[in-house]
């Protein structure tokens, strides 16, 4: 599976409470060395964001620059972003993605 499938899926905890949408996956450089490359990547967060259309404006990151209604708007809409681990995934073939934790166990992003 590409990470492009993922990008916008909806995501679900463990009980199926929906937290909203896949925004991005956070990749780490800590796999095995692949030759002349260097270390392989693997995936290790992922970050979920409330409003979909939001991301797809491209106002999702944590520290968005540009003129303060920008920052502002951005900060407000996106308090809710949670960031969870790759290993929290328990299933991403199907039209969403699962989690193996419950929602009261994620943290917003901060």
């Amino acid at each position: 599976m590409r990470l492009s499938e993922l990008i916008h899926k909806p995501v679900v905890d463990v009980n199926g409470v929906k937290l909203g949408f896949l925004q991005d996956v956070r990749m780490q450089q800590d796999g095995p060395i692949l030759g002349t490359w260097g270390a392989a990547f693997r995936a290790s967060s992922l970050l979920i964001v409330p409003h979909k259309w939001l991301s797809q404006l491209g106002w999702e990151a944590e520290h968005t620059c540009g003129p303060w209604v920008i920052r502002a708007l951005t900060s407000l809409l996106n308090r809710k972003a949670l960031r969870v681990p790759w290993t929290a995934v328990a299933n991403c073939d199907g039209p969403t993605v699962q989690l193996n934790i419950a929602q009261a166990d994620i943290k917003n992003v901060e």
